[in-house]
């Protein structure tokens, strides 16, 4: 050995002094450098075709292994691949070697037999026409994806919306803002725990849980529900496509940051996908959008599509686990408590401590005093976080003044948990008065608040809450039109509902 290397430091031939097995690593490292490696190569990267009239995927990974998934995405084989030279490559299946080659219009031939396009994660609607104000409010934007309010704490996109590597969960966002009409609404994010685990894109959801509810910045905007399971979508229904984005066959059309909308017949449903076939179609920023039914109820996300075709994951499948999913702290046990003549008008408190009003079932009944109408025959409470601070009663004045002006009854950081309704009359029809309100101190202070309008059918039947989810009653702003019937005044045309 030592001799070697005084040869080769004298100048002797490099040939002479190498050993065999340094030659054989020279001629695989000169036959590598002249072949493309797997991650450069233009091949890496998901390919759609037809056979028999079925969409089929291949793809192809920078570790060198290729991937075959069905019409309904689920995986047919995965063998290894060798590169050929930089437009060909072999994959090494059990009957022998399937050859590929890109073409120079970008597409990719298999086995001499089929075409393939590159399938994209959809972004833009190639045609429809522009959602008109006041419609589809429901439906935002999140970093150049699509999404949908389906609650008032919960929307709904596509995981790779928040997944950086497209078909896995890995470094996915923790948290993501939902623009919804000018405002910003952060939350935390969850993507489906077997995403990318049945094939590309498979399960390709995603929610958001926002830190607050939506009506807080967003008034008036009414949620999209998501279908219930039974009402699945079927082969040939038409759906309506909601998303911003560019346009046209090509998808190169500027958008200007519209919203567009578009109604496209399925062409196959199955609990993996949601198929359109043709030329209006998806294009690369939709991702994440609705499909939406004729109920207007959303049934699918937009995930991926090629030049021929869009996919959508069906909501059916993954119904539980959307309405499943670990809940916002704010939503809370809440239950009707029965209340009755005396207790409206005796002073008492309606709901168990740590509960806090939302809502009233009011009665029409005179039964306890002539001037007593409506009496409070249950109450809505709702659990809080924890128990209850100092309680005390407000005077509210026997005049009506308080009971029917718009002012909150309780100071910062107190809720309501009942009220002294009394049956003197302030002026004409002003009856009952609210003689006094209790209010119960909460931990902090209120957060977003706003009036509610309730108006006479809400008043008087038990099935609506007045605060929306998350809130608590602080106030309100009777009404004395009758209208409601002889003996159901007064109205609650408002009440003053607080977040924590």
């Amino acid at each position: 050995m030592k001799r070697r290397i005084e040869m080769l430091g004298a100048g002797a031939s490099v040939s002479a002094a190498r050993p065999r097995f340094l030659r054989a690593v020279l001629v695989i490292a000169i036959a590598l450098a002249a072949s493309p490696a797997f991650g450069a190569h233009g091949i890496v990267g998901n390919w759609s075709y037809q056979h028999q009239g079925k969409s089929y995927q291949r793809v192809f990974t920078a570790a060198g292994k290729c991937s075959l998934y069905g019409p309904t995405g689920s995986k047919i084989w995965t063998y290894s691949y060798s590169v050929v030279d930089s437009r060909t490559v072999d994959v090494h299946g059990k009957k022998g070697r399937l050859r590929h080659v890109l073409q120079a219009d970008g597409s990719l031939r298999i086995e001499n037999q089929y075409t393939a396009r590159r399938a994209r994660i959809q972004r833009r609607l190639s045609g429809g026409t522009a959602v008109p104000s006041g419609e589809l409010r429901a439906v935002g934007a999140i970093r150049g994806c699509t999404a949908t309010l389906i609650t008032q704490e919960l929307v709904l996109t596509a995981a790779h919306c928040v997944c950086p590597n497209d078909g896995n969960r890995t470094n996915c966002s923790s948290r993501s803002n939902f623009l919804l009409e000018g405002a910003s609404l952060a939350g935390d994010v969850l993507v489906h725990p077997e995403y990318g685990d049945k094939g590309w894109l498979r399960d390709d959801y995603a929610l958001i849980h926002l830190d607050d509810p939506a009506y807080l910045v967003a008034r008036g905007v009414t949620p999209i529900p998501v279908e219930e399971p039974f009402a699945a979508p079927k082969s040939g229904e038409p759906l309506t496509l909601v998303g911003f984005g560019s346009t046209g066959t090509d998808c190169r059309a500027p958008s200007g940051g519209v919203k567009r909308k578009d109604v496209l017949t399925t062409s196959e449903v199955s609990r993996a996908a949601i198929r359109f076939e043709g030329s209006r179609r998806s294009c690369p920023g939709d991702s994440g959008g609705p499909a939406i039914n004729s109920r207007g109820r959303v049934v699918g996300v937009a995930s991926w599509g090629d030049g021929n075709s869009s996919t959508y994951r069906p909501t059916h499948s993954v119904y539980n686990w959307i309405f499943s999913a670990p809940r916002s702290k704010r939503a809370a046990k809440c239950s009707w408590v029965r209340v009755g003549g005396a207790t409206s008008h005796a002073g008492r408190t309606w709901c168990a401590n740590g509960s806090y009003l939302v809502g009233l079932d009011l009665d029409g009944s005179r039964s306890f005093s002539a001037g007593d109408s409506p009496i409070v025959g249950r109450a809505r409470c709702c659990e809080g976080s924890t128990s209850w601070g100092k309680c005390s009663w407000l005077e509210l004045g026997r005049g009506g003044g308080e009971s029917h002006s718009k002012k909150s009854w309780c100071s910062d950081g107190s809720f309501l948990t009942g009220f002294d309704q009394n049956g003197g009359r302030g002026s004409d029809h002003y009856f009952p008065v609210v003689g006094r309100a209790q209010c119960c101190e909460a931990q902090r202070s209120h957060g977003t608040c706003f009036w509610e309008e309730v108006g006479a059918q809400r008043s008087h039947q038990g099935w609506l809450d007045w605060c929306p989810d998350g809130t608590f009653m602080v106030g309100m702003d009777l009404d004395s039109v009758r209208s409601a019937g002889a003996h159901d005044s007064p109205v609650i045309g408002r009440v003053r509902c607080c977040s924590q």
